[in-house]
C-alpha cells in the first residue's frame, strides 16, 4: 500500500476513534458528502456499534480504540460485479477508473485493555478510495463484520 493512501486512511480511522464524524464527513468525496450526513453517519455506525453490543451482551456503546489498515488488489470492476454470496455493490458512476485508486479496509478494535468488550473487533471499514480535486477522498464504504 502505498504511504499516502494508508496515511489517508489512518487519518480517517483517527476521526471514528475520535468520534469526531464531521471531520470524517469532509473526507467523503463530494457525491457522498451530498447522498450522507455526518449526523447519519454517526448514526449508522452506533447502529453497528449497538447490534454488536447485543450479540456480545454489552451494555453501554463503546466507540473503536485501535485499528489496523490493510488493503486488497480489487479493481473498480471487480468491486462492481455480482457475486453468489452478494449482490453488486452500489457504487456511484462518479467513481471511475480513472479516480479509483484502492480497495482499502479499516480493522476497527476495542481497546485491549477494556474488559467491558472482549472481543477481536467491532467491525471492518473497507471503502473505495478516489482522487478528487487533487485530494484523497472516500468515494463508496461498506461496514462488514470483522474478518
Amino acid at each position: 500500500m502505498e504511504a499516502e493512501y494508508e496515511e489517508f486512511a489512518a487519518r480517517f480511522a483517527r476521526t471514528i476513534v475520535d468520534e469526531d464524524f464531521e471531520a470524517a464527513h469532509k473526507l467523503f468525496a463530494p457525491w457522498l458528502q451530498t447522498q450522507l450526513r455526518a449526523a447519519d453517519f454517526r448514526a449508522l455506525v452506533e447502529k453497528w456499534l449497538r447490534e454488536i453490543n447485543e450479540i456480545w451482551e454489552i451494555e453501554e456503546l463503546i466507540f473503536p480504540a485501535e485499528f489496523t489498515v490493510s488493503h486488497n488488489s480489487s479493481t473498480l470492476e471487480s468491486l462492481l460485479e455480482e457475486t453468489d454470496w452478494r449482490a453488486p455493490r452500489k457504487i456511484s458512476a462518479a467513481v471511475t477508473n480513472e479516480n479509483f485508486r484502492q480497495w482499502t479496509v479499516i480493522h476497527f478494535m476495542p481497546d485491549e485493555q477494556d474488559e467491558r468488550a472482549e472481543l477481536d473487533g467491532w467491525f471492518d471499514f473497507w471503502f473505495v478510495l478516489v482522487e478528487t480535486g487533487g485530494e484523497l477522498r472516500i468515494g463508496f464504504f461498506e461496514l462488514t463484520d470483522v474478518d
